[in-house]
């Protein structure tokens, strides 16, 4: 934790950087764009609120989740019906479906909060634009009583465990839960991927594939191995913040560990920014190649990858505009955090509670105490994230671009050879 605290300065300016530069949002394509914008106004304009900043934070996180699980768990097809329902704009109808779904009914927060609102005079909360795109999305790509699966005991992801500051894997993948799968997916025509990266490395010439393929596995199994050095060196820097092990005989001796593994996470580091700039330059190597090996086979795929695609970046710009809407957030908001808890102890002796209320209160106080000490860090890491993503991203919207630009120059052709017939 103190080593990683150095770096957070550097990470939180660059949120300031994305708040103050309206043009790093125009990045993403519609919706994106417009519910991003309407968080980061809000935030400026809203009365101060704590624990609202803590559920943007929260929300940042887990949309970083979702894209993960829609790149690298999702089976997809040039036919696959799921893509068409999750590139939909959110319109009034879907909105309020998403909120009857049992994953916002059931959410500590949202279920509870009109309550403390009402208790501390402020108007009644909704759920935010951002949100309801996050637990929509889920509700279509993981098995729940609401798409057909119902009875089963299947359900979305918990979205409120907290990411280990020790793991970055905690702040871009869910917690493993039996119960938490995506949909069954079927292709009825052409082949169904495993992934999206997978469809989209199908994109480009087949002699370059392989290739891309094994340095994408170099880079995912140095990406573990980072992990594992990370876990450990949390673990150890955990025990000597511990007070309880102040004195410690092994205090010394863990030191020394730290150290240790203070500098082979460098290495690991390194060699994660290698394979990295490695694969991300063989797939700038396969988009341009692609140039020179038109296949109109491809296209119906392409189509269907760059709505995704532009779904997925939507989802990470939009992240980062919560990280940056909860900055702001906050800076205005440390001052309710006593009133904001006085209201929750007030809410939980009201008479007229329902279900399970009075636990979810409990949650919420609970979280307000981890999440404030947690804040800064997940903001951190979370921009990082994010970041990564959008980058990644963009090199596959890059090859799904030059399949498609090579549809429209063989459709001018084709076009331009029928007038001359003429």
């Amino acid at each position: 934790m103190r080593n990683f605290l150095k770096h957070a300065g550097l990470k939180i300016s660059l949120i300031a950087v994305i708040i103050a530069t309206p043009s790093i949002m125009l990045a993403s394509s519609g919706s994106g764009f417009a519910e991003g914008s309407s968080e980061s106004i809000s935030a400026g304009l809203e009365n101060p609120t704590f624990e609202g900043q803590l559920a943007r934070i929260n929300i940042g996180i887990n949309l970083v989740r979702l894209n993960t699980d829609i790149m690298r768990r999702m089976p997809i097809s040039e036919d696959a019906e799921w893509v068409d329902k999750i590139i939909q704009n959110m319109t009034s109808k879907m909105y309020r479906q998403t909120l009857k779904t049992k994953a916002v009914r059931e959410d500590a927060y949202y279920s509870t909060v009109t309550l403390t609102n009402i208790i501390l005079q402020r108007p009644a909360i909704a759920v935010s634009p951002l949100s309801a795109r996050l637990y929509f999305e889920a509700s279509v790509i993981y098995k729940n009583d609401s798409n057909g699966y119902k009875g089963e005991g299947f359900h979305v992801p918990d979205m409120n465990e907290f990411p280990d500051i020790s793991s970055i894997k905690s702040f871009v993948t869910f917690k493993d839960d039996e119960k938490v799968a995506v949909i069954n997916v079927e292709a009825r025509n052409g082949t169904l991927y495993k992934n999206m990266i997978d469809a989209t490395i199908s994109l480009v010439p087949e002699d370059l594939q392989e290739e891309i393929k094994s340095a994408y596995k170099e880079f995912q199994d140095a990406k573990k191995e980072l992990g594992l050095r990370t876990s450990i060196r949390g673990s150890l820097e955990a025990w000597l913040d511990d007070d309880k092990n102040s004195g410690s005989p092994e205090t010394e001796n863990k030191e020394s560990q730290l150290t240790i593994s203070e500098a082979v996470e460098e290495e690991k580091e390194k060699i994660v920014d290698e394979k990295e700039e490695a694969y991300f330059l063989l797939l700038q190597s396969g988009a341009l190649a692609i140039e020179g090996n038109f296949d109109e086979n491809k296209v119906p795929l392409a189509k269907k990858l760059e709505a995704l695609l532009d779904t997925v970046d939507n989802n990470a710009i939009s992240a980062q505009s919560m990280f940056g809407s909860a900055t702001i957030g906050l800076i205005q908001g440390y001052g309710a955090v006593e009133d904001e808890m006085k209201a929750i102890a007030a809410a939980q002796a009201l008479t007229y509670l329902v279900g399970d209320q009075k636990q979810f209160l409990v949650q919420r106080y609970e979280r307000m105490l981890m999440g404030g000490i947690m804040a800064v860090p997940n903001i951190a890491v979370g921009v990082g994230v994010s970041g990564f993503q959008i980058c990644e991203i963009g090199k596959y919207q890059d090859i799904v671009e030059k399949v498609l630009e090579g549809a429209e120059a063989a459709e001018e052709e084709q076009a331009q050879g029928t007038q001359s017939n003429d």
